[in-house]
């Protein structure tokens, strides 16, 4: 069995897929004159525009669109952060 680096204990949230998402995300509502951290409890539904009007459907199915692209990622990531705290934990052993 191949050693792991113990050195590369950096958390992997950050990847660069997650983050091309949320930046996508960001830079829709910006457009829109909305300036907001995008976070998996943000509810679009509830999100006004810069003059406090609904955000357009056509936006809303969008954003759903790229939040589904952002989960994908995390998912693995969270996975391979679990997998990864296990091998560490079985090495001590």
């Amino acid at each position: 069995m191949a050693k792991i680096d113990r050195s590369c204990t950096g958390s992997l949230s950050d990847s660069k897929a997650g983050l091309a998402h949320r930046v996508r995300m960001q830079s829709l509502l910006a457009m829109q004159g909305s300036r907001l951290k995008i976070k998996s409890s943000v509810r679009f539904d509830e999100l006004p525009l810069w003059d406090g009007r609904p955000l357009p459907e056509e936006l809303k199915a969008e954003l759903a669109r790229e939040r589904k692209r952002l989960r994908l990622p995390e998912r693995q990531i969270a996975a391979l952060e679990t997998e990864r705290r296990e091998r560490l934990r079985g090495d001590r052993q």
